[in-house]
């Protein structure tokens, strides 16, 4: 056997890290237990190059280019004034950058490493919350793994890590970006008991060992049927990363446990112990968003039986203490449920999506009842309530919607009074009313709507006043807007139904400036066809059909720059439905168009009903009804 490249363990661990934390949009927690203390520092300083060349990324972005086949010279004078706008509030970001960059050390990672076991607990936890107080850290780097075995070390560590589960919302709410924190190897048991909630909540588990550990980690891959990592002969692990794909989930369970759903005498065994629930289910999601919905269902159903047999077991997987009664254990369950429901859904079996649903509800609830001062369960229950609210409408149930989400507002005003600071649960609160405003309209209770609709939109332009630069906030705000416009010229007010749109794509031109993502790209395509809606009703078909025509050249152009995927595509055909749908003329060519883009879909992607459905009324039934969405299939929370 050849020699171990020069710290391949490091390299291996650095794989990992690298690509979640660039996966990473907002909080999310990376565990690194350390075996080897000598690679720490490199380690550290990979973290702060990473940190400071994305901190660069934001504050530079490329300029977008306008999409091809797109007449500059007809965007009106709005557009042209956003755009404007836009370089002002991009120069100003990186101006206060730039001051909060000077005023840190070493730049946008906030490190804490305390070496003294003297008061260890209690002089991490003051430097974090000093930190947390002044701004919110984009990336947080705790040092907490030396003294392993030592008891004095072990007492104030676990000090720690008890407060540190008492803070998991605080750090939820107020960090922007990942929390690596550094634990001494061989305590995963120790983590797990004294910080069960923190536990379950992070991104990733690695550990930081030795050369000969990591090329065992590869050979190990390679008896499950993975691909191992290269080893390159110039020592670097290039593409040592371990793959979270569905289908090799899929392949990781039938080397362990075969081709079955798991038992509880698998779980009392420590058969599938490896299988971290939350990254299987992020797999799984992500497959199901890939069009892969087949890998996706399979894995769910997997899980959910791992789920539900650790919870008969009394075991949590990790060794975690008094798990059958864990939280945890029940939060995993639900959340396996919700994903399973999640691929149902998106193949559009309905009644098997709703039972899976309301199987997570049950858990959620059950949760509540036994852990009564946690707000945990109570966010859990309201984000399902708000899935089983759009799955009943996709069943023509409003009633039940309507009962869910009224049910899922109340959990969250019950929340919100009773922690008025937090920022996330204003956020929820907010999108639990623009759910049920919308709910209203389509029920034709405009009043109702409006009332739902208002009182969001006066709570998101509260928080766009607290912090400007908060995407998520605008991006609320945005979609409010275009769907209190709606509303407003249902009950006839085309002028105030004409300013939301206008202030809702203003805002997405902004948003599209500041993030060159598909999703961006989307959000404006969505906002102008809106605006476009509107122009119509108002008269003025020349407006209409400049601004339906930007949207289309939007998708096209996204298309060329992404390459055929399969979002690429549903976001052109959906462009398309929509304008086919609408009173604007529309030559037959976009017809055609239309046609070869669900034929593509159909035949890649057989798994989501929606598209050959599309493809039959595109060729044989009556023109399309417009969609308004940015997606043509299942979405959920």
């Amino acid at each position: 056997m050849s020699p171990a490249p020069p710290d391949a363990g490091l390299e291996l661990a650095w794989r990992q890290i690298e690509r979640r934390m660039s996966q990473l949009q907002r909080f999310g927690l990376l565990v690194v237990f350390v075996k080897e203390q000598r690679l720490v520092a490199e380690l550290r300083q990979r973290v702060r190059d990473w940190a400071l060349r994305r901190v660069a990324e934001r504050m530079d972005p490329p300029r977008r280019m306008a999409p091809t086949g797109l007449d500059v010279g007809a965007l009106d004078v709005g557009a042209l004034q956003a755009a404007k706008t836009a370089a002002e509030i991009q120069a100003e970001l990186a101006s206060d950058a730039d001051a909060t960059l000077a005023a840190a050390t070493p730049g946008p990672v906030v490190e804490i490493a305390e070496l003294e076991v003297d008061d260890f607990a209690v002089h991490t936890l003051q430097a974090l919350y000093e930190r947390l107080d002044e701004a919110a850290p984009s990336l947080l780097w705790l040092e907490a793994h030396r003294g392993a075995g030592q008891p004095a070390w072990e007492a104030q560590r676990a000090r720690l890590l008890s407060r540190l589960n008492e803070q998991r919302s605080r750090l939820e709410a107020e960090m922007t970006g990942p929390f690596l924190l550094l634990l001494p190897d061989g305590g995963q048991r120790e983590a797990s008991s004294q910080a069960p909630d923190l536990w379950h909540a992070r991104y990733l588990t690695v550990t930081l060992g030795s050369s000969e550990e990591a090329l065992a980690q590869m050979a190990q891959l390679a008896q499950s049927g993975l691909q191992p990592p290269s080893v390159p002969a110039a020592g670097a692990l290039a593409h040592a990363v371990t793959s979270h794909d569905a289908h090799d989930w899929l392949t990781r369970w039938n080397a362990t446990i075969g081709d079955r759903p798991a038992t509880v005498e698998d779980a009392r065994g420590g058969r599938g112990s490896d299988v971290w629930l939350p990254d299987a289910l992020s797999a799984a999601r992500d497959a199901i968003q890939n069009g892969e919905v087949a890998d996706a269902e399979a894995l769910a159903r997997r899980l959910v039986s791992l789920a539900d047999a650790r919870r008969a077991a009394g075991d949590d997987g990790i060794g975690g203490v008094g798990a059958a009664q864990s939280l945890s254990v029940s939060r995993d369950l639900a959340l396996a449920l919700q994903t399973l429901g999640y691929a149902l859904w998106t193949r559009q079996a309905w009644d098997e999506a709703l039972a899976h649903y309301r199987q997570a509800i049950d858990v959620a609830r059950a949760a509540r009842q036994a852990f009564p001062r946690d707000k945990e369960p109570v966010l859990l229950l309201a984000m399902l309530l708000d899935d089983l609210s759009m799955l009943l409408q996709r069943s023509q149930d409003f009633d039940g919607a309507l009962s869910a989400s009224e049910e899922s507002l109340a959990l969250r005003r019950k929340l919100l009074d009773q922690q008025r600071d937090a920022a996330h649960l204003r956020h929820g609160l907010v999108t639990a009313l623009e759910s049920l405003g919308l709910l209203h309209q389509r029920r034709g209770h405009l009043a109702r709507a409006d009332a739902c609709l208002t009182e969001a939109l006066s709570l998101a332009r509260v928080m766009v006043a607290a912090d400007p630069a908060l995407a998520g906030a605008r991006s609320d705000l945005a979609e409010i807007l275009l769907h209190l416009g709606f509303v407003k010229l249902l009950q006839g007010d085309a002028d105030q139904a004409m300013a939301c749109q206008q202030e809702s794509v203003e805002l997405r031109r902004l948003l599209m400036e500041e993030d060159l993502s598909l999703e961006s790209d989307m959000r404006l395509m969505t906002g102008l066809e809106a605006l476009a809606v509107v122009a119509a009703a108002q008269g003025d078909e020349r407006r209409a059909t400049r601004v339906s025509d930007e949207a289309l050249a939007i998708a096209r152009a996204r298309l060329r720059l992404d390459g055929p995927t399969r979002l690429s595509l549903d976001n052109l055909g959906t462009r398309l439905m929509n304008r086919l749908g609408s009173s604007l003329p529309a030559e037959p060519s976009l017809r055609d168009e239309a046609v070869r883009v669900y034929t593509e879909l159909s035949e890649r992607f057989p798994d989501i009903p929606a598209y050959s459905m599309h493809l039959a009324t595109l060729r044989d039934g009556p023109a399309p009804q417009p969609l308004f969405s940015d997606s043509s299939n299942a979405t959920s929370s």
